[in-house]
């Protein structure tokens, strides 16, 4: 592979520094509080890496490096496909799941594909995450939401309407659930006792 493969999936990544989430636009937070995907995604790696150590420290069998790697990687596809919330799938949302994953699954394949044999495997990395069913992809999905909460809380005390922020805690806790990781489970339920109702 040669270096400007390397700097051309640097640059795509880039990208998602300047990249707003949406979901909080949508919500009517004012532009100047709204995160960029990569602010969003360090946050999911740095709660993926506490939970994970967390949950070793219970003798739970983790991966470490697969679940850094999964949390990394979790959003990436949106530099190309840009950031579509849960929100937005209102009308059918099993097709509309399954065309988001579709379109997301080929983002990630062609921003790594520069990357040869570890684009490959990177890539199949993602899939895994996207399948939700090993311990390493749990972990990363509930420190998505996770992040997702606390930033909330940050919101709120910063000042914004907690109304504006009601719909970021009402359907998540079935999300968490399905994850099925019990640390997760009882640190939203903290969260949620930290709220400005």
């Amino acid at each position: 592979m040669k270096p400007d493969d390397v700097i051309s999936v640097f640059m795509k990544a880039e990208i998602l520094k300047n990249l707003q989430r949406t979901g909080w636009a949508t919500a009517g937070v004012h532009a100047s509080a709204v995160e960029s995907v990569a602010e969003h995604s360090y946050g999911t790696t740095f709660i993926s890496l506490i939970l994970g150590k967390l949950l070793k420290n219970e003798g739970i069998e983790v991966d470490l490096e697969k679940t850094l790697t999964m949390a990394v990687l979790h959003d990436l596809g949106e530099c190309v496909v840009s950031d579509i919330p849960s929100s937005s799938d209102t009308a059918d949302s099993d097709s509309f799941g399954i065309a988001k994953a579709a379109l997301e699954e080929r983002a990630i394949a062609s921003i790594l594909s520069p990357l040869g044999d570890i684009g490959v495997s990177l890539q199949s990395c993602w899939v895994e995450l996207q399948k939700g069913t090993s311990m390493e992809a749990r972990i990363v999905r509930s420190s998505d939401i996770l992040d997702m909460l606390v930033h909330a809380i940050a919101l709120e005390k910063s000042g914004v309407d907690a109304k504006l922020l009601h719909g970021f805690f009402e359907s998540i806790q079935r999300k968490l659930n399905d994850a099925g990781i019990g640390l997760a489970i009882a640190l939203y339920s903290l969260l949620e006792t930290m709220r400005m109702k």
